[in-house]
């Protein structure tokens, strides 16, 4: 396999990753009930990770 087609499987795999991660992390904030429920009301924003801001 070439140098440019095992770049480009790494970065659709990592692209892949990427979008599951972030689905992943919202249901965390949410919860898993409002993930698969419907979304008629509105909600707030997300908001950043208590980690990555820095809160203990």
């Amino acid at each position: 396999m070439s140098v440019e087609m095992r770049m480009l499987t790494l970065s659709v795999v990592l692209g892949i990753v990427q979008i599951i991660a972030a689905s992943h992390a919202a249901s965390l904030q949410r919860g898993y009930r409002w993930t698969a429920s419907h979304r008629d009301e509105k909600v707030e924003p997300l908001g950043v990770w208590p980690a990555v801001a820095g809160v203990q």
